[in-house]
């Protein structure tokens, strides 16, 4: 069975016109499967207090999706017109045309930079029910500033998604009526699928941290047993080819798709759209097959 996944920092749906256009947004993800998006906002003033998520659901058309903010804030109802209980969000979402059978919003570290804007981040975890079997998704954004925060944050992906096994599901060990659950625990895959914004480039230490060195005496990267594997690569593609971002005329590729070794031979095909137009970011799109 073929899946198509994509992944698209859609910088609040503002293109590279300046204008806020979701439904742009949602033509560039075409009829990908499950799609993993970051910077979504929820209820800023500054663009009309406009629901992307329940937006975005709205316009894919898919049945599932779960918003994670990582910055979640009280606003005043006089930035509201009046209207109480509207909270600012910032975040990362995951849409599915099948059900997402559970879903942690993990917080990555972080600390206080000065005179510096810095974000608070998080890493959605989300087991989906395809008809093939249950896959683990993971959806993130890490820092835009410094390997301070980058570095602990990579550490943490690198935990969440390799030690899958040792930490078991959300819930678990217990029947669902003593909980008082209508479900059963979910089932949860070990291994995964991590994509998103990482805001930083082929060859650093973060990269070398997911991915594996490069060994000097081989001359080429060495990958761990049990790691995490460059999509991108997997695909023929060279580390230091593609541009996701371009950032004063230096072109970046900034998003990736990680897939742990359970996915080696499943993953088929990678692109980037590079002529998409809706944010700063290009989408990123991986075809699957998983039955291989």
């Amino acid at each position: 069975m073929q899946i198509k996944l994509a992944s698209y920092n859609i910088q609040y749906g503002v293109g590279k016109d300046e204008q806020l256009d979701l439904g742009r947004i949602v033509a560039e993800l075409g009829d990908a499967d499950i799609i993993a998006l970051q910077e979504v906002e929820a209820n800023n003033p500054a663009r009309e207090l406009l629901d992307q998520p329940a937006e975005i659901a709205r316009l894919c058309g898919l049945d599932h999706s779960f918003y994670g903010s990582g910055i979640d804030l009280y606003l005043d109802e006089s930035l509201t017109g009046g209207r109480r209980g509207l909270r600012l969000g910032f975040g990362n979402m995951i849409l599915s045309r099948w059900p997402i059978l559970s879903v942690t919003n993990h917080t990555l570290p972080k600390i206080g930079l000065h005179g510096t804007l810095h974000l608070q981040r998080t890493m959605i975890e989300a087991v989906i029910g395809t008809p093939a079997g249950a896959l683990r998704v993971c959806c993130t954004h890490l820092d835009h500033v410094s390997p301070l925060n980058r570095l602990p944050q990579v550490e943490t992906l690198r935990t969440l998604m390799l030690d899958a096994g040792r930490r078991g599901g959300p819930w678990g060990g217990a029947p669902a009526e003593q909980m008082g659950f209508a479900t059963p625990a979910p089932v949860w895959p070990r291994g995964g699928i991590l994509m998103g914004d990482l805001n930083f480039l082929p060859g650093t230490q973060e990269y070398q941290q997911l991915a594996g060195d490069v060994s000097p005496i081989l001359g080429r990267r060495v990958f761990p047993l049990e790691g995490l594997f460059d999509a991108w690569t997997l695909t023929g593609h060279a580390e230091t080819e593609g541009s996701t971002f371009d950032k004063k005329g230096r072109p970046m590729r900034f998003d990736y798709c990680f897939v742990t070794s359970d996915y080696l031979s499943s993953v088929q095909s990678m692109w980037i759209d590079e002529q998409a137009v809706g944010s700063d970011h290009q989408p990123i799109f991986v075809t699957l097959d998983l039955a291989a």
